[in-house]
């Protein structure tokens, strides 16, 4: 264990917000479910963040304003606050006749939603209007017209492919797809032309050749949050991109036909279109591009004054000190195991209120040398109260830091790692093996702390990201 000078007469960020949050929230009160019970249709549980609106909410999940409602028992949109948990019901059927909304993804084109959704190009395009459909990009949002076709798999004829071909890969009888396509006479369909399945059979999202399937998620994607990519192709190869000037790294697996990736999005990367990058090389040498702009949205985050004393805002002016530390923090998070060591949603670290989410921008003694941003999740509980690790990993290092206090970082795979500050214990040393649930230390008040709590954060690809965004979606 590292163990670093501590200076006693320090107080921590966080902790001047943990002391102003207790102020607002009572220790009952939930800010975050995982689960909820009953026998009900599967629900997943959404927190409000600020500036989101009940109609974003609606439109981000696919279901109808009305149906959060009723899920949560509230009576209309003004009583969805910021922080709010709210029931969100999935399964939900449209009432007959009426406009689905839905995201458009990665690997989508504007002829492919047309065909899959059984409406006319010209309709789609009218009702959203869309000027220019090779402009679509990942994470817009589009209303689908009624129609009385449902959504169906679809394929694009690749070169050198043949109808009959399609026909067998997808199980399909030939004549039967021939004549769902209106297609006379199958030997002169040209390469490019999308194929309707008949039957509803999924056939991928209608990619040109290499490329069976490119998922991305969540869309929109949100600064301060993760991103995952998931590629499948229809040939073994190797496959690398970038996105917003950074290398994702891919772990492929299936004999090189699934690929998949994780990424951090920067709290202050600025609002506005991205282009992703994808190049693939098959086992021949050849290689293929995938060029696409991602939509990258505001993450909702407040922001709030904090007024100092002096003595404590002078050492958090110290340059040293704080850029001292912050490196060692950054190297130990940093990194690319490629090994996986988490499955599933990460747990709750701790059973305390959250008191302070990531992401608030923060001034301090107004604006006086001091400018930045609540880097993790905080958690008030007494002293002693455990603290679990939320996924399986490996301990990379512990020790005793002049800011963060005792401090546990643990490596979860694939550039992810957690971090935990102001701890009164450290029940678990560098090198060992933790599980999902595992009690690590103890809650405490050390370092640059005037409140006992603790203080999760979360890396991915070297960047500092949401960590409840993680209780809540899967990765990649």
């Amino acid at each position: 264990m590292k163990r670093w000078k501590v200076k006693n007469r320090l107080f921590t960020l966080c902790g001047w917000a943990v002391l102003a949050a207790l102020v607002i929230l009572s220790p009952g009160q939930s800010v975050l479910a995982q689960e909820v019970p009953g026998d009900g249709p599967d629900v997943i549980v959404h927190i409000v963040r600020s500036g989101e609106s009940l109609s974003d909410i609606a439109a981000r999940y696919g279901v109808s304003a009305e149906a959060i409602l009723e899920a949560n028992g509230l009576s209309g949109a003004p009583e969805v606050s910021v922080g709010r948990p709210l029931i969100i019901p999935r399964s939900l059927s449209l009432p007959e006749g009426a406009e689905q909304v839905i995201v458009v993804g990665l690997g989508d084109s504007f002829d492919a939603l047309a065909a899959r959704y059984g409406v006319p190009v010209e309709a789609l395009g009218w009702l959203n209007r869309v000027v220019n459909p090779a402009r679509l990009y990942a994470g817009l949002t589009l209303s689908i017209p009624p129609a009385e076709g449902r959504e169906t798999g679809l394929v694009r004829l690749g070169e050198g492919e043949s109808l009959w071909r399609v026909a067998l890969r997808s199980n399909v009888n030939p004549f039967t797809l021939a004549l769902a396509n209106r297609i006379a006479d199958p030997l002169l369909v040209a390469p490019g032309r999308l194929l309707r399945l008949p039957g509803g059979e999924t056939g991928g999202e209608a990619l040109p050749a290499p490329w069976r399937s490119i998922v991305l998620h969540p869309l929109p994607l949100e600064q301060g949050r993760t991103g995952g990519l998931r590629v499948t192709t229809d040939v073994p190869g190797t496959l690398s991109g970038t996105f917003l000037a950074r290398e994702l790294t891919f772990i492929t697996a299936d004999g090189g036909l699934n690929h998949q990736a994780i990424f951090g999005l920067d709290r202050w990367t600025a609002p506005g279109l991205y282009p992703l990058t994808l190049t693939f090389q098959d086992q021949a040498g050849t290689v293929w591009t995938y060029n696409r702009l991602v939509l990258v949205r505001d993450g909702g985050y407040g922001s709030e004054t904090i007024r100092l004393p002096e003595e404590i805002a002078a050492v958090l002016e110290d340059a040293d000190l704080i850029a001292g530390e912050n490196f060692y923090i950054q190297s130990s998070m940093t990194g690319f195991t490629p090994e996986r060591y988490w499955d599933g949603l990460f747990l709750m670290p701790s059973t305390g209120v959250l008191t302070s989410a990531y992401g608030t921008a923060r001034t301090y003694n107004n604006g006086r040398g001091l400018y930045s941003f609540h880097t993790g999740a905080d958690f008030a509980a007494p002293v002693g109260t455990p603290v679990i690790a939320p996924a399986d990993g490996v301990v990379v290092d512990t020790g005793l830091l002049d800011i963060r206090g005792f401090t546990t970082i643990i490596d979860h795979g694939w550039g992810v790692y957690s971090g935990y500050w102001h701890q009164s214990s450290i029940l678990v040393e560098p090198g060992d093996t933790v599980t999902a649930g595992q009690q690590i230390g103890t809650i405490g008040n050390s370092g640059l702390s005037t409140a006992s709590h603790l203080h999760w954060e979360l890396w991915v690809g070297g960047v500092q990201v949401d960590p409840l965004q993680w209780v809540r979606e899967e990765f990649p």
